[in-house]
């Protein structure tokens, strides 16, 4: 089945094409959450109004990283077992191209402007960036051993990457797209986010079990928050931290300006990439062992719903959705 969105009286539709006839679907106002299925080669596509899966892309070589832009009209997906990352219309639900790559990659974040994209280059230990309009590649920033998650600083001036083999985090600075600093961190660092302002940086450490959180303008780690079994994500929602810890099937909770744990939900299964809500009322976490999508309401701390997607889902990267 394949969608594309119309207009009709003011609202968007989506129009899915199903045996040659147009099935009209409804509204398509909700935001949505695009969670890659590493084991079905497959994006889900979920309305986080109705809660349910309503489109399946399908995307080649294990899928697993995720970058929807900021406009809302494309999603960037690496595979790394593949040798390309997948360029997503958001609202068509289609593949627009795949553009070729040596070897798989995972880790991806876009700028400000959605005009670069950025790859972690895992096995070449540097950063590549491409134009999203050429899409050619016009950089290839060497980093430590083995990069994997990042983040772009809301002011769009830098871009932090986890060198996981190397224990520590690298600050890009985007204008010169030369490494600015390095920070030692907790060991096997994988995944990052920053605070609005762009002072403080958290960083899943998944061999030591804690979050290093690193001051960016003194370019130190200044304290270890203590979290579950593997800490795979984070993501901040307000005041407060949410970390997936993988192999412990829980979600611990910090509070951001005391910098210590206040709670642990448990979710079960193997939570993995977690991701807030433009409203920041909801986080989502997709389940690698449950095949599903998860929805925490952020002020109660409780599991709200849960929807059924592809198999294996990973969701790394930053893959909600606004919808325009």
């Amino acid at each position: 089945m394949a969608c594309r969105t119309i207009a009709r009286a003011g609202l968007r539709l989506a129009l899915c094409f199903f045996g040659g006839q147009a099935l009209l679907a409804g509204p398509a106002l909700a935001d949505e959450a695009f969670v890659t299925n590493q084991l079905s080669d497959t994006v889900s596509v979920v309305d986080l109004e109705t809660f349910e899966e309503v489109a399946t892309i399908p995307v080649a070589g294990k899928p697993a990283g995720v970058a929807v832009s900021r406009d809302g009209t494309r999603v960037y997906v690496t595979s790394p077992e593949g040798l390309h990352f997948t360029v997503i219309d958001a609202a068509a639900r289609t593949v627009l191209r795949q553009v070729p790559l040596e070897h798989g990659y995972l880790g991806l974040a876009l700028s400000i402007d959605d005009r670069r994209l950025f790859l972690a280059d895992w096995y070449r230990h540097r950063i590549s960036v491409f134009d999203t309009v050429t899409f050619e590649r016009i950089a290839d920033i060497p980093v430590g051993k083995s990069p994997s998650g990042m983040w772009v600083t809301d002011d769009g001036r830098h871009l932090l990457t986890c060198d996981r083999d190397s224990n520590q985090l690298s600050v890009i600075d985007l204008e010169t797209l030369t490494v600015a600093g390095t920070v030692a961190v907790g060991e096997r660092p994988f995944a990052v986010t920053a605070t609005e302002d762009g002072a403080t940086a958290f960083v899943a450490n998944v061999a030591t079990d804690d979050v290093s959180v690193v001051d960016l303008a003194a370019m130190r780690e200044v304290k270890r928050i203590p979290v579950g079994d593997t800490p795979y994500g984070v993501a901040l929602a307000g005041g407060t931290g949410f970390v997936t810890d993988q192999h412990a099937g829980t979600i611990t909770v910090f509070d951001v300006a005391a910098r210590e744990p206040v709670d642990t939900l448990d979710v079960s299964g193997f939570p993995e990439g977690v991701a807030t809500g433009h409203d920041g009322r909801h986080v989502y976490v997709a389940n690698w062992d449950l095949d599903s999508l998860v929805e925490i309401d952020t002020a109660s701390r409780e599991v709200t719903r849960e929807a059924t997607v592809g198999r294996g889902p990973r969701a790394f990267g930053l893959f909600i959705r606004r919808t325009p």
